[in-house]
């Protein structure tokens, strides 16, 4: 620790690190009044794994004259995280086994994700991003790249949560096939978050395509589709 103008207000910069502790232990390193919604929401969506290090340093004004004495001059920090099990969307079912690494500083949260799984789907380098931490306008940004087999990523966005496909009359159990696909989402920091928040946009690589029956009786077998980058409101989902 250092301390510095004893002589005026003092500033004080602490530089400090830590192994090997359970990352449900995190909440005890991370104050609660820093990055108040970006806390919640990482808390409250992040569970179990372990953090193999994590270092923060962070510079202090101290001020007894004024009515909030303590300033944050600087924060900065790293988190090395293995095995953690998150939520994306509740009640969707977690993507588990995520290892990665988070960044931070007084404005910003920036998680890149190595890898991931939801069940047969792998989660390939991704990146969860919290912004403007030091405004009244905080928001996630999500950037995840999946591939895996196509039936098992449409009975996702089929899941009654979203309910995305309910317009798609298409019985997944006749699909075969694999598909590589980049999921992006935006939406506030905010409690009780409705999926008219979300703004959403994907694009996918699809190979070895079957449907059993697409159309009038109709099968379709071993295509290579492409989805182009396509950004989706509220009243595309609803009203295809």
């Amino acid at each position: 620790m250092k301390v510095s103008d004893l002589a005026k207000a003092p500033t004080i910069s602490r530089r400090a690190s830590t192994k090997g502790f359970p990352g449900d232990r995190l909440r005890h390193y991370w104050p609660p009044t820093l990055g108040i919604d970006a806390r919640n929401w990482v808390l409250g969506n992040l569970e179990g794994g372990t953090v193999p290090k994590a270092s923060v340093e962070v510079d202090v004004k101290i001020d007894p004259s004024n009515p909030e004495p303590i300033t944050i001059l600087h924060l900065a920090g790293g988190i090395d995280f293995q095995n953690v099990t998150g939520y994306y969307f509740r009640p969707l079912p977690p993507v588990t086994e995520i290892s990665g690494r988070a960044m931070f500083n007084l404005t910003q949260f920036d998680i890149t994700i190595d890898s991931g799984r939801r069940d047969v789907l792998k989660l390939e380098e991704s990146r969860v991003k919290f912004v403007n931490l030091d405004t009244n306008q905080e928001k996630a940004e999500i950037d995840a790249i999946v591939r895996g087999p196509l039936q098992a990523g449409l009975d996702i966005i089929n899941h009654e949560a979203l309910d995305l496909g309910r317009h798609i009359k298409l019985d997944t159990k006749s699909v075969s096939g694999l598909a590589g696909a980049r999921l992006r989402f935006a939406f506030p920091l905010i409690n009780s978050l409705t999926l008219d928040q979300v703004d959403f946009a994907a694009s996918a690589n699809l190979e070895g395509v079957g449907v059993a029956d697409i159309a009038a009786g109709e099968a379709l077998s071993d295509a290579t589709l492409t989805v182009p980058y396509t950004q989706l409101t509220p009243p595309t989902i609803y009203h295809v």
